[in-house]
């Protein structure tokens, strides 16, 4: 490499840590003569504006396990971590042994997108040949490899498929922002379901990380994810009036504060605007529900009041960035002394175990309709009043009557209803989840 591309690629670093810690396997299953073996290596590929760079980081830091009672230890010399005397072991216990560490660091302004793999590793193959012999170092079925990533927190479980080099052998992926460090674990075992057709054989492993860098892309917003029966929509401020969207042109621009939007319709109008022409009027009259896309981001803020602000009358900015649905900051969300640092993403974008890249959020307070999905709307705040569990009759647009006089536990249920079979607004229950917004 020249000295440029040595500077460019040595922006992104791996840096590794020692990990002592170790449980034993289960004692109840029959214990075999096996050997596994899994040489950790680091590798980087780096894509730029115009080169691929591809940097080998070294270290000889090793995974080893093999038969015999469970023992776990930490050469400090070489860093080397071995197991012996490894059986079948379910996960639970699997979990619990020991793990190999390192940091991912990112020393550049951008984002990185990585994957990270576990893949043959012929160069630790070729070494116990060399010590021993070609026999004794025959190699097991990657799928009796079990393993345990631990991505900046987030756990995953798998067993290796396929060949080396392979999206089989894929065990995590993210984001890493810009001036940013991840740390991750790995632990492996082997399979419950592995056979004596594994006794004497060895797993040679290494982990691969493929990362991808855009200069200049810090701060994109992830593209709104539209529901089958939701109709696109913007603003004609010319017209004024709201007209169907074209997708294939820029019906949204979050860098300029033009958010975008998308309205359900009356169970009678609906065909006709899905058909309908790139820029028909959507008539308020036909319009149910009037949604904005909220792209995942996360935030930080500066002292108590943000950026500019003094007090709490005046409050000054909060610091935001859009961010994709790999990335889930779990900073303080303040600033360390005058750097916009600490980054939090709200656990909002976060659906049971899933990762959401952005949430639809009612435009308008919600308005009380009638339930019959035609769009008329109560004629009176008294009639707007009332404690209703019918989901059907969720309004959300301007110039009608709050919804109001409604219980906690009911708002709830009605919010989570709306996508039920049988709704008036085209929601697949299948596909999409409706809530009620809490803060």
């Amino acid at each position: 490499m020249d000295t440029e591309t040595e500077k460019t690629v040595e922006k992104i670093k791996v840096k590794k840590e020692k990990n002592n810690r170790q449980k034993n396997t289960s004692p109840k299953h029959k214990q075999l003569r096996i050997t596994i073996l899994v040489v950790i290596g680091i590798v980087l590929v780096l894509g730029v504006t115009y080169a691929w760079l591809t940097i080998t980081v070294h270290g000889t830091k090793k995974v080893s396990m093999q038969a015999g009672p469970l023992k776990v230890y930490i050469n400090n010399e070489s860093e080397d971590l071995e197991l012996k005397n490894v059986i079948p072991t379910r996960d639970e216990d699997g979990i619990k042994g020991g793990e190999y560490t390192f940091d991912l660091v990112n020393d550049t302004d951008y984002p990185v997108n990585y994957k990270i793999y576990i893949d043959d590793n012929d160069e630790a193959k070729q070494e116990c040949i060399s010590s021993h012999s070609e026999p004794e170092c025959q190699t097991m079925d990657a799928k009796n490899v079990r393993y345990q990533f631990i991505n900046n927190g987030v756990q995953t479980v798998g067993t290796l498929n396929g060949a080396t080099g392979g999206e089989g052998r894929l065990v995590g992926v993210g984001t890493l922002r810009g001036k940013t460090t991840f740390s991750y674990a790995l632990k492996i075992w082997l399979n419950i379901e592995a056979t004596n057709e594994v006794i004497g054989k060895y797993f040679f492993g290494k982990i691969r990380v493929y990362a991808e860098q855009e200069p200049g892309k810090v701060d994109v917003a992830n593209k709104p994810l539209l529901a089958d029966n939701m109709i696109p929509v913007v603003y004609n401020s010319t017209q004024k009036r709201w007209e169907k969207a074209n997708l294939n042109t820029e019906w949204y621009n979050y860098d300029k504060q033009e958010w975008a939007n998308a309205v359900t319709v009356t169970n009678g109008t609906r065909a006709t605007y899905k058909q309908a022409a790139i820029g028909t009027e959507v008539k308020m009259a036909d319009i149910l529900q009037m949604f904005v896309w909220i792209p995942r981001y996360s935030y930080t803020i500066k002292d108590t009041y943000g950026v500019d602000g003094t007090a709490a009358a005046t409050p000054g900015r909060i610091d935001v960035q859009f961010v994709s649905k790999t990335m889930k900051d779990i900073g303080t969300a303040t600033y360390t002394g005058s750097e916009a640092k600490n980054w939090y993403t709200p656990p909002g974008f976060t659906f049971g175990t899933e990762e959401l890249p952005g949430v639809w959020v009612g435009k308008f307070e919600t308005g009380y309709g009638a339930a019959d999905g035609t769009g008329a709307t109560a004629a009176s705040t008294a009639a707007a009043q009332v404690d209703d569990v019918q989901p059907n009759r969720v309004i959300i647009k301007p110039n009608v009557y709050s919804w109001r006089n409604i219980r906690v536990s009911t708002l709830d249920l009605v919010s989570r209803q709306i996508t039920l079979a049988g709704n008036v607004f085209g929601f697949d229950q299948s596909t999409y989840d409706a809530h009620a917004m809490k803060h």
